[in-house]
């Protein structure tokens, strides 16, 4: 089996101090629980500052005071949610820091922090429905360097199914080294008492050029089942071989056959996984990771969490040097 390297370091992101995200602290606090992790609980304040409005009980203050005061209001407000019940028995710490935009201060954090792992409440979620990721989230995925854990369900993680999604003949420019990575991560959080970790890809049938038919090409499977059953074969002898570095039995690799947009969410559904583990590349002379528009449309359609992990090689493009003051406005800190 890869080398599982067990999260120690969980970031959860609070995007706002009035709105717990009770899913992500439920998910990162199970993993920590299972890994022994701490967990830190991190929020960004991107609000505008002041120029020269500057008011406290109705005296005037430096703006230097202004915002330590209200960095100070929203770090009790950390602290107090650090201690809600759905962290018990888990190692937590709160840190509040005025620094934009948002996805790029947690990346900062992150990168300072040594964090082995960020979880990140998804939002715009209407249950039952597709998931709908906000650009500043599709940024913290593109960018961050660790694992991001985009929480969609409450489902709590009893028994968990870990589904990586592989791409065993590399056909979409993701290096064999990224397969291997997927299957270490996914490995270290199915270490849970009675997870189960499972290989998963899903491909199209290959066109066929054919005369006659409509747009001139049909799949395989309708003229020539025996090509289609030997790439099916090929697909599976390679899924099977990268499976079994991982020690995954072969009732737990899967091959789907149709566009990974549905084929991928369908299997997650059947199987109750509780997160789908998916790769992300970066693409040539780009230091943002690639989320093509397929990618996104299985996350967005995924029954479950999902984990997107990175290339061991890829090195954000965020600075490390925060950015503290916002744009200039006028307010009155109470």
């Amino acid at each position: 089996m890869p080398s599982a390297k067990f999260p120690k370091r969980i970031l959860v992101a609070v995007k706002s101090p009035n709105k717990t995200p009770r899913r992500a602290l439920a998910k990162a606090a199970s993993i920590a629980r299972g890994s022994g992790a701490t967990i830190e609980l991190f929020h960004a304040i991107a609000d505008p500052i002041v120029s020269d409005t500057l008011r406290r009980d109705g005296k005037r203050i430096s703006r230097k005071e202004a915002i330590e005061s209200i960095r100070a209001a929203r770090q009790k407000q950390i602290e107090k949610l650090a201690k809600s019940p759905l962290l018990r028995d888990v190692a937590c710490t709160a840190t509040t820091e005025w620094d934009f935009p948002v996805q790029e201060a947690i990346v900062r954090r992150a990168l300072a922090m040594r964090a082995d792992l960020v979880v990140l409440d998804s939002e715009h979620h209407v249950p039952g429905a597709h998931l709908v990721v906000s650009h500043s989230d599709w940024e913290l995925i593109r960018t961050c360097p660790m694992p991001v854990l985009l929480v969609r369900t409450a489902r709590k993680y009893s028994k968990p199914k870990l589904v990586a999604a592989l791409d065993p003949q590399h056909a979409h420019d993701k290096p064999a080294s990224l397969d291997k990575t997927l299957l270490a991560t996914a490995a270290s959080l199915a270490c849970a008492p009675d997870g189960e970790l499972h290989a998963a890809h899903a491909y199209k049938p290959y066109p066929y050029f054919a005369p006659g038919y409509p747009g001139d090409y049909v799949s395989l499977t309708q003229v020539a089942p025996e090509i289609e059953r030997e790439h099916r074969d090929s697909l599976a002898s390679a899924l099977a071989k990268l499976s079994a570095t991982a020690g995954i039995p072969k009732a737990r690799q899967h091959l789907a056959l149709g566009d990974p947009t549905e084929a991928l969410p369908t299997l997650a559904k059947k199987l109750g996984a509780s997160i789908v583990v998916m790769g992300a590349v970066s693409r040539s002379g780009l230091r943002r990771l690639f989320i093509g528009h397929t990618a996104q449309k299985v996350l967005e359609r995924m029954p479950c969490d999902v984990l997107v992990v990175k290339p061991k090689s890829f090195k954000s493009p965020i600075s490390k040097t925060s950015r503290p003051f916002g744009p200039i406005t006028g307010f009155t800190v109470y």
